[in-house]
């Protein structure tokens, strides 16, 4: 065992039985990102040869911060940005001049995560708000994850289709050799054993961190008034590049709209004027001819808007986003790749767990919006909003399970503990006590519905029976037959062994019959 794990598990306390291990699979993206897979692992308790493979090297893991109390004891922004584009002197120059607890590792990518530890556990429903806020102060709203990503957990499901919150890959994986690691103030790196001597000075108490706030714009006033943030803090720091400039004047315009205020012509005139590099004549009247009165949204996914995105605070104020405009910058889609799959939508400190039919077709995802949220959304073409899930899922986290825990992994266990228990070795007789019959060149045989009175008693089972009869047909090779048994004729499965069943001892041909569904 590696001599640090005591130390380093007591700080990364996370969901207990429930974490990722990660593995890479050598394909490096447009990006410079190392592509991985992320397979999770549940029910399965966290052992210290797991923590201790970590710090050796062996298997990466990434944890889950949410607890099952919802308490966390760390969070951390993750920054989607890599090689030369990396603004990490600007991010620290925030971090430093405004005193923030963050403190920043780089990443298997060359990036960073700012990290922020606990001295003692906080609810994520006041975690994730406030690292969105944050990651808006420093302009990486789209270019950047948060741990935990979740206000709450959704349970009301079957336990392979739980949601346990997203993963983040933690750091010093390798222990002293890794290249995920921190520095001290000297930029100089830390080693596993100085990282946590020190660490513990860095820890923010509940109070602490509920009392930090995102520093205020450095000018004095808000240019637009109870609007979107975004805004105030891309002309009052007066930062926009030349080529967003247009796209900043149209969201100025829309907040004149929705302040249903006259005199907009001639305020953005002097907005113009007041820009390092105005608009010519030409560009400044092409955005005033596109507007008139009446309903406008804000383009939050378009730059450089997005980068400075905060739609939990933009919500509160009376002129950002209306109700029901889906912020497409801050969507976060996660896939847990089950069978079927399951899809979490994160929008905003919301989340929503869809079906693919509901992820694919707006119309089910506007009613699901409105189950979860009570705000039915702004409608959308369906060719528009296919264009927005595929934006979406080029950045899908997918959360890859362990086979035992798919539909056919469990059922095939249960029936294999049904046959194995309570199969026949007798008669075909049998079978009409309502147990399987087991004959010695292996194959089961079974009416379908004592399997199915069997399947209602494990609760762990949802499918229907159309589902389980497709299974068993296509993975299981079953296949429906005739017998007569008592006098009577009988509908039944033939099922080859396909699992570590009890030997058999007598055989008993069975009659094919071309029968309906049964």
């Amino acid at each position: 065992m590696h001599p640090q794990t005591d130390r380093f598990k007591a700080l990364f306390i996370c969901n207990p039985i429930a974490y990722t291990q990660v593995k890479n699979t050598g394909v490096i993206t447009p990006e410079g990102k190392t592509e991985t897979k992320s397979y999770l692992e549940k029910n399965v308790p966290l052992t210290d040869s797991t923590w201790s493979n970590h710090l050796n090297g062996r298997t990466r893991l990434g944890l889950l911060p949410i607890k099952e109390d919802l308490s966390c004891h760390w969070c951390c922004i993750d920054i989607d940005i890599y090689k030369e584009k990396i603004p990490v002197e600007e991010i620290m120059k925030k971090v430093i001049e405004n005193n923030l607890p963050f403190h920043p590792f780089t990443s298997k990518s060359g990036a960073i995560h700012l990290w922020i530890f606990f001295s003692e556990p906080i609810n994520c429903a006041h975690i994730a708000p406030k690292l969105r806020s944050f990651a808006s102060f420093f302009g990486l709203a789209k270019d950047s994850e948060i741990f935990p990503n979740q206000i709450t957990l959704d349970r009301e499901r079957p336990p392979e289709r739980y949601n346990y919150g997203s993963a983040m890959n933690i750091p010093y994986y390798g222990g002293n050799t890794s290249l995920q690691y921190t520095c001290d103030e000297k930029g100089e790196a830390l080693s596993l054993e100085a990282f946590l001597d020190v660490v513990d000075s860095w820890k923010v108490s509940e109070k602490e961190f509920l009392d930090l706030s995102v520093p205020e714009p450095k000018y004095h006033a808000e240019l637009f008034p109870d609007g979107p943030p975004c805004l105030n803090r891309l002309f009052g720091d007066n930062s926009i590049p030349m080529e967003m400039r247009n796209a900043a004047m149209c969201g100025a315009t829309v907040y004149w709209m929705q302040a249903s205020l006259s005199s907009w012509r001639e305020e953005l005139n002097k907005l113009n004027s007041n820009l390092f590099n105005p608009l010519d004549d030409r560009e400044l009247s092409s955005i005033k001819d596109s507007y008139s009165p009446g309903k406008f949204f804000y383009s939050c996914d378009k730059k450089p808007m997005q980068d400075y995105c905060d739609p939990t605070l933009c919500k509160t104020r009376k002129y950002g986003i209306g109700a029901g405009q889906i912020v497409s910058v801050d969507a976060k889609l996660t896939k847990l790749c089950t069978d079927p799959p399951l899809w979490y939508m994160n929008i905003g400190d919301d989340q929503i767990t869809l079906s693919t039919e509901e992820l694919y077709n707006f119309a089910f995802f506007s009613k699901k919006h409105m189950e979860v949220l009570d705000i039915i959304p702004k409608p959308v073409k369906q060719a528009t909003w296919i264009a927005l899930v595929n934006d979406l899922l080029k950045t899908v986290h997918k959360i890859e399970i362990d086979q035992s825990m798919t539909p056919v992994g469990m059922l095939s266990e249960i029936m294999e503990e049904w046959i194995a228990n309570r199969a026949s070795l007798n008669s075909f007789d049998d079978i009409m006590n309502k147990i399987p019959y087991r004959e010695t060149a292996g194959d089961v045989y079974f009416r379908m519905r004592d399997l199915m009175d069997y399947l209602s008693t494990q609760r762990t089972i949802t499918m229907k029976q159309n589902q389980i009869t497709s299974i068993i047909k296509l993975n299981f090779k079953g296949e429906k037959c005739f017998k007569q048994i008592q006098g009577k004729g009988v509908n039944l499965w033939r099922m080859p062994p396909h699992t570590k069943l009890l030997p058999a001892q007598s055989a008993q041909p069975a009659i094919e019959m071309d029968e309906s569904e049964y």
